[in-house]
């Protein structure tokens, strides 16, 4: 049976935990049974009680808490430590709306492509200073197509702005058949490449390439552990992002989609919040999203 894992990183996000966990319960059709383990960063010292599930408190250097979703990473590599066979990584702010049948899957990763580009790069795109970094430091080829006007293989389509951008992945829903220890890998070559003095001042001067940094080391670690075949970019209706509904390319009917990430959906979308109520039943008010990262 499938084990899943999901952060809660500080106690206001204790609200959303419940929904996700009574959404996997009550909709999760194959897998509402799965064990599910909270994981909590230990210097922030939670203990709390969500039924169906189980806390399991990591730990995490110093130095790493202040950068964003580091915490998330780190989570995650003590969870995928803890389960036995398969595991699904999910973020805090999810819900299973329906049996997610997408999720059975054949490969060894199950991974959405990002919703939009922001700091990644187009197909045509040269490396920038950032990515480069990262290719170098992972010793990823561009896998350039010279049949193809010399354009790279390894690319996604986003799923919000629909560009076909170099291989770029959410960390919001992450399904893993065949553990090799991504997770453990990525937080080591995050620790690995805060040492190097360019991606330092990097990562200082610019906001957006700060928050995604996780992000974008766990999308290369992604390309170095699992060839192209082994990765299914899953369905559609699967780690469906709510918050961007009105402007989602995808003009799928509700009752189709089987796990949402709705993120700051609840801040300012009366239409939206009225089709989750019978999962959130009456708790949006408490799901808005808190920023708790301080400047590096």
């Amino acid at each position: 049976m499938i084990t899943i894992g999901f952060m809660v990183g500080k106690s206001s996000y204790l609200p959303h935990a419940k929904v996700l966990v009574e959404s996997i319960r009550k909709h999760g059709g194959w897998m509402s049974k799965a064990k599910i383990l909270i994981m909590t960063p230990e210097f922030r010292e939670m203990v709390f009680t969500v039924d169906g599930a189980e806390q399991v408190s990591y730990g995490m250097p110093e130095s790493m808490r202040n950068l964003p979703f580091a915490d998330k990473m780190y989570a995650a590599s003590h969870f995928e430590s803890l389960a036995p066979d398969s595991y699904l990584w999910m973020d805090v702010d999810s819900i299973v709306l329906k049996d997610p049948i997408s999720l059975k899957i054949q490969e060894p990763l199950g991974i959405r492509p990002v919703d939009k580009k922001n700091i990644g790069l187009l197909a045509e795109q040269e490396l920038d200073q950032f990515w480069k970094g990262l290719y170098q430091y992972f010793d990823l080829e561009e896998n350039r197509d010279t049949e193809n006007e010399g354009k790279p293989q390894n690319t996604v389509i986003t799923t919000v702005s629909q560009e076909k951008i170099r291989s770029y992945y959410n960390v919001g829903l992450v399904l893993v058949q065949e553990k090799r220890a991504l997770f453990q890998h990525t937080v080591e070559a995050m620790e690995e490449l805060l040492l190097q003095p360019s991606m330092q001042n990097l990562l200082r001067q610019d906001m957006l390439h700060r928050i995604f940094f996780h992000q974008a080391v766990f999308s290369c670690m992604v390309q170095k552990l699992y060839n192209t075949k082994e990765r299914n970019l899953l369905g559609r209706t699967v780690n469906f992002p709510m918050h961007f509904l009105k402007v989602h390319p995808d003009k799928l009917p509700f009752e189709a989609i089987e796990t949402i990430r709705y993120d700051t959906l609840f801040e300012n979308d009366a239409e939206a919040d009225e089709l989750l109520s019978s999962y959130t039943r009456g708790r949006s008010g408490q799901l808005r999203m808190e920023w708790y990262y301080e400047s590096m």
